[in-house]
């Protein structure tokens, strides 16, 4: 899904500074009805009071869309688009709560044209709803507005840009910056996979970076396609494939029984980190996906592309995340987190192990555990032997005045 930057981070009124009215040409989606208003706090239509008047621009790029100033359940103004998704169109909206309090929220509604893709936005739903990590863009609500006849999925609204974005203005990030977004990323899936959920198009355009705390955050978005990995993909049925070809798994190209696993998410993060890191696909191929089929059986008779910025053990690290074979790749996405531990601080704090310390984007792990373990066990063997000798000195001293038990005197004086 494509988000402009100008369209994303709208500031919720209640949680940031107070909101300055603006004056924009508003009007009406439904007539030609115009008045000038500030776009975030529109009037209504006098002839359509049932529609409020949206900023005339964005009826201006592209055909128009009629749901703009529409108010969904009552309670969700969609005040202006902010991208496409797969199965449907994502607003910036408001929503309205006691005491005239707004809030800017994300929502999410079906595309008309697509009224038979109902049980897979139901199953978005679904899946959204039961996922908590941070790192995923968080569930608010959802219902069927009758009025309008749509299904819509109301989320958090994000403040940042996505990771694509982010790409194209800096080309790539330094490696320490890209395995932390990396162990962020893993992080949502291991809570997503725990659910038996699969993303299933996992790419820097569903991706989001924000700030909290002055940190940077990570937020996996658009779960339009994701799928229990235990269930039978609905679309396969309807001859589908869901998914960006650059980031899916090779198993998806040859003889795809249909099954889903862990592991075609786990592929697509190993070549978002190369993209991270190097500011390029690892898989670089042009045309359709008979042609990626092609550049994935060359890839697997040739030497794999180095990484020299990276630590040796890194490197092998990506490529085995990066394996054609799913049966060579990290099983889970903690275990590949526990692999990264060592170069990534979120990774090491998340799964409890410690970062090791060293300058350079890829530091080596540490080594002062094992020697510490070492000479402990060497400490412990010298103290048993000393021990030992003490004791077998104690006994030669006290043997003259101790008769032994089996061979005391019964003899008289």
């Amino acid at each position: 899904m494509a988000v402009h930057p100008h369209q994303v981070g709208v500031m919720n009124r209640a949680q940031h500074t107070p909101h300055q009215p603006m004056q924009r040409l508003l009007q009406c989606t439904l007539c030609d009805y115009r008045q000038a208003g500030d776009p975030l706090a529109p009037p209504r239509c006098p002839q359509h009071p049932e529609r409020m008047l949206v900023a005339q621009r964005w009826l201006l790029q592209g055909p128009k869309d009629y749901l703009l100033g529409a108010q969904l359940g009552g309670k969700y103004r969609l005040l202006h688009p902010l991208g496409q998704g797969q199965f449907g169109r994502v607003y910036h909206a408001q929503q309205e709560g006691a005491g005239g309090v707004l809030r800017s929220v994300a929502v999410k509604v079906l595309r008309e044209d697509r009224a038979e893709m109902h049980a897979l936005f139901l199953d978005e739903v679904k899946v959204i709803s039961q996922l908590k990590s941070a790192h995923i863009t968080q569930y608010l609500d959802s219902g069927f507005d009758t009025q309008e006849g749509l299904i819509y999925l109301v989320m958090e609204m994000i403040e940042g840009e996505t990771l694509s974005q982010t790409l194209d203005r800096e080309e790539r990030l330094s490696p320490e910056r890209a395995l932390e977004l990396t162990a962020q990323l893993l992080i949502a899936l291991e809570e997503a996979h725990a659910e038996r959920v699969v993303h299933r198009d996992l790419k820097p355009a569903n991706m989001m970076i924000t700030h909290h705390g002055g940190e940077e955050v990570l937020k996996v978005l658009d779960f339009g396609v994701s799928r229990p990995n235990a269930d039978q993909p609905r679309e396969q049925t309807q001859g589908l494939l869901p998914g960006t070809p650059a980031y899916m798994a090779p198993e998806l190209f040859q003889g795809y029984t249909g099954e889903v696993t862990p592991q075609m998410d786990l592929f697509a993060v190993g070549v978002v980190c190369c993209q991270l890191i190097t500011g390029e696909l690892p898989f670089v191929v042009e045309g359709d996906a008979e042609n990626l089929i092609g550049y994935y059986k060359l890839y697997s008779q040739r030497p794999k592309p180095r990484l020299p910025q990276l630590d040796r053990r890194l490197e092998l690290i990506l490529q085995r995340a990066l394996s054609l074979d799913p049966k060579r790749r990290f099983q889970s996405a903690r275990e590949l987190l526990i692999a990264l531990a060592p170069w990534s601080v979120t990774a090491s704090r998340h799964v409890g192990e410690l970062r090791p310390e060293g300058e350079g984007d890829a530091p080596r792990p540490k080594r002062f555990v094992w020697l510490a373990a070492a000479a402990l066990i060497g400490g412990l063997i010298g103290l048993a032997a000393h021990s030992s000798r003490l004791m077998s000195a104690e006994e030669s001293v006290a043997q003259p005045s101790s008769p032994s038990t089996s061979g005391v005197s019964t003899q008289q004086p």
